[in-house]
């Protein structure tokens, strides 16, 4: 895969497991997930709360969640709480299911929101 290429932002983690590489940007106008930034290597989720005592990480945990229809327990912050790039790892999917899920997000009629 190229740098280009969104799918290099995912991965599986484990059996059930799944990491997605992301670039948040807190206090955005509105929520929406993407577009894939190839710079930074990951996709871009903006959220309306500020980084600021934790909001904007529920946001985009929140986000992700409702995107891949997963319980808001299944998605956990496992590198990047403080800072705008974060690994994220969702639990009780599988990889095949996460890329159907961006892909209709980032390669369909633009970006969809959050």
């Amino acid at each position: 895969m190229e740098k280009t290429d969104w799918r290099t932002a995912v991965r599986a983690h484990a059996e059930d497991s799944v990491c997605i590489d992301i670039y948040v940007e807190p206090g955005a106008s509105s929520q929406r997930i993407g577009p894939y930034d190839p710079w930074r290597q990951r996709v871009k989720v903006s959220v309306g709360s500020p980084a600021h005592d934790g909001k904007a990480n529920r946001e985009v945990i929140r986000a992700i969640s409702g995107l891949l229809d997963v319980p808001v327990a299944n998605v956990r912050i496992l590198r990047g709480a403080t800072t705008r790039r974060k690994t994220l790892r969702v639990d009780g999917i599988g990889l095949e299911a996460v890329i159907a899920a961006l892909s209709e997000t980032l390669e369909g009629e633009g970006d969809v929101p959050a």
